[in-house]
């Protein structure tokens, strides 16, 4: 199988294991005092307080601290909260809670759930595409209205995928034997959303939808790490999850230095598989070298082109054998077992 992706060098230099995460990541931290703020322009009135959301409902972090938000102009545009250690436990462990139901709903109720969650994203198209505009610095919103277009389009196309897989093959060399094969899913899927600058970029909200959408269409939860540029896209597509019919954990979304929330959730037990496409090859060293205590199905390696919802089809069956394990039942059914 091909796709259409970019294919990253994963040479990196020396990682320190065991001291990886304890630092922050310096390439996406934003200015440490008030008095740099200053040179962007004033803190503007905030009028919504943007929080970390797992368990199904919006929490301050753990740690009652919060980081800066820059839009693409280099000014102040929002304040999120800074999500800790503990704050990737809490939600693994909502996350945990929710996904034997989730799956247990069946694919044709999982179907109407991300239908319903398009639904209320269309509802609310104007606000998004207004909101990303500001973002990202721009004042002309053909972008924006491009990106949540595309938005709408993916989760009416996992809406529609949620009970067709693609990779169950039933065939067996052996006449004598019939092959039942099922696809299940993985369970807890973390998250690392990386920036997508392909022109016209950045693409936060488009980011997050492709990457999440996926994972839950076939049955699993995710935990997402945020975009550590621009993060609010997700917090605020976190409005329609808590607003669809989705259960609490099944979507679970922090924000906050990169590095420490890598460190915690690559690091434990109950995460099954961790996606971070287009992540550095330090980091994607790192992950690889931490996901071996319990062999979590990583994905670091390749990351898929989302301008449009053609390039994202062509990725399907690369969702599903990242988002799903095989099993398969062998039943005898030659001249033995005839009557």
């Amino acid at each position: 199988m091909q796709y259409k992706g970019v294919r990253f060098n994963m040479t990196a230099d020396s990682v320190e294991y065991e001291s990886f995460g304890l630092t922050p990541d310096v390439s996406a931290c934003c200015p440490p005092s008030v008095s740099q703020l200053s040179k962007n322009g004033p803190v503007p009135l905030v009028d919504h307080t943007y929080k970390l959301y797992y368990g199904g409902s919006y929490k301050r972090s753990d740690g009652n601290s919060s980081r800066v938000v820059l839009d693409g102009a280099g000014k102040v545009y929002a304040i999120v909260a800074d999500g800790s250690r503990k704050d990737v436990r809490n939600a693994v462990d909502a996350a945990v809670k929710a996904q034997p139901a989730w799956w247990n709903l069946g694919a044709h109720c999982r179907s109407q759930i991300i239908y319903n969650a398009a639904e209320k994203l269309q509802s609310r198209r104007d606000d998004f595409i207004s909101n990303l505009t500001v973002l990202y610095g721009k004042t002309d919103e053909e972008d924006a209205s491009k990106e949540v277009d595309t938005c709408l389009s993916l989760l009416f196309h996992w809406a529609a995928i949620c009970d067709k897989k693609q990779l169950a093959a039933g065939d067996s060399p052996n006449s004598s034997v019939l092959v039942n094969v099922r696809r299940e899913p993985l369970g807890v899927i973390g998250i690392v959303q990386t920036p997508i600058q392909s022109p016209p970029g950045p693409w936060a909200l488009l980011g997050f939808i492709s990457l999440f959408a996926p994972a839950v269409c076939y049955g699993n939860v995710v935990v997402v790490v945020a975009d550590s540029v621009y993060p609010t896209p997700a917090l605020e597509f976190c409005e329609v999850v808590q607003s669809s019919d989705f259960a609490a954990g099944v979507v679970n979304v922090l924000t906050g230095d990169s590095n420490t929330l890598l460190n915690t959730l690559v690091n434990h037990q109950e995460v099954a598989a961790l996606w971070a496409p287009g992540i550095t090859a330090t980091k994607a060293k790192y992950i690889e070298w931490a996901s071996s205590a319990n062999f979590k199905r990583t994905w670091v390696d390749t990351l898929p082109c989302f301008n449009s919802l053609e390039q994202v089809t062509d990725c399907r069956e690369l969702f599903e054998l990242y988002s799903t394990r095989t099993k398969a039942i062998w039943m005898p059914c030659g001249e033995i077992f005839a009557n």
